[in-house]
């Protein structure tokens, strides 16, 4: 396995055919690893390295999906925001 992210920018360096294709795996592996009770209708404020923006995304353990852009390279604040604390 190869590191698919650029050292010095943090931004995805595969084509876009090619990130797209592993995003989409991505999708496809988090939706079959149910969060549990407690941390589903959980979010996570992320940044994503490949459009610089900030977002709210679904929390999982296994990474986050940007809201703007659909990438997966992103990072998450230590910080956790539920739904309930949001109403």
């Amino acid at each position: 396995m190869y590191n698919i992210f650029c050292p010095v920018c943090k931004k995805t360096i595969l084509g876009e055919a090619e990130a797209a294709d592993r995003w989409n795996r991505y999708r496809i592996a988090l939706a079959a690893q149910k969060m549990p009770d407690e941390y589903k209708d959980s979010t996570a404020l992320i940044t994503c390295n490949d459009c610089e923006k900030k977002s709210t995304a679904p929390y999982h353990f296994a990474g986050h999906e940007c809201q703007e852009c659909g990438s997966f390279n992103t990072v998450s604040s230590l910080n956790q925001v539920s739904h309930s604390e949001l109403n």
